[in-house]
């Protein structure tokens, strides 16, 4: 869809079983990153904490600095959770880290991983690799601590494509989930999104649509293929796509938007 939004629809609808998995799914409009970029994310110039710390008002910065004197990871924790309200999530994720290296548990590692991710979308643009740098890194630690985290697996294979020099090996990682677990869907839903981007239609096509059987009220999946198909321009069987979503949305908001945007289609056809 061009003037339709496929990802505004899937957030509205709240289609996925985690929303971080659209909110950082690959944008196709963006390059990857030249050179191996994790390893080189702590070095930056940028500084997000300082930058955050512009942003908030006297009392709580205050708050802030006093916990980061206390250097606990309670501290760091009570921190992330001041910043997820004040929408600054690179500072947040990179104080989550921060408890992960005093914690070293699975579970700290991956909410620092899971605020890098979710940054990785939310951040300003100079920041972004920053992000996806930092997720790496803490899903990386992650699966050193337990190497059969799936989550772990899929999320650290998507930023390997998205935003690092090796994206084969974020491919891998994906078909590897896919070879323990061949009904997974955040993995097909990945791939087929990497397929999206490569412009490997058919293949991204063929993975939408093994998502639908193994879940056939995953609807949203009719929206990724319609887009594709018209993509490829074959704008009859993205109708049918996206009429099938119509037909089994229960949002009428949402139904009457789509609806709207297939009769554009339509006219275009005509015309």
């Amino acid at each position: 869809m061009q003037s339709l939004s496929t990802k505004q629809y899937l957030l509205i609808a709240g289609a996925l079983l985690l929303v971080v998995l659209l909110y950082f799914a690959p944008k196709s409009g963006e390059q990857h990153h030249e050179g191996n970029g994790h390893e080189h994310s702590e070095h930056s110039s940028a500084n997000p904490i300082a930058e955050a710390k512009k942003m908030l008002n006297e009392n709580t910065l205050q708050l802030i600095e006093e916990l980061e004197k206390q250097n606990t990871t309670e501290a760091f924790d009570k921190i992330v959770a001041i910043l997820d309200t004040t929408q600054q999530p690179l500072a947040s994720a990179m104080y989550a880290e921060k408890a992960a290296r005093l914690k070293n548990t699975e579970e700290a590692w991956q909410n620092a991983a899971d605020h890098f991710f979710f940054a990785a979308s939310f951040t300003i643009p100079s920041e972004k690799q920053q992000a996806y740098d930092g997720a790496i890194r803490s899903y990386e630690k992650v699966l050193e601590l337990n190497p059969n985290n799936i989550d772990a697996q899929i999320n650290l294979g998507a930023c390997y494509v998205e935003a690092s020099s090796e994206p084969m090996k974020g491919i891998g990682l994906l078909r590897k989930v896919l070879e323990k677990d061949s009904s997974n869907i955040k993995a097909h839903l990945n791939l087929g999104l990497f397929s999206v981007k490569s412009a490997q239609y058919d293949k991204a096509i063929e993975r939408f649509t093994k998502i639908l059987e193994i879940d056939p009220n995953y609807i949203e999946a009719y929206l990724y293929i319609g887009d594709v198909y018209e993509q490829k321009g074959d704008i009859n069987n993205a109708i049918k796509n996206y009429e099938l979503y119509v037909s089994a949305v229960k949002n009428p908001t949402i139904a009457a938007d789509v609806k709207r945007y297939i009769e554009k289609l339509k006219q275009g056809i005509t015309n």
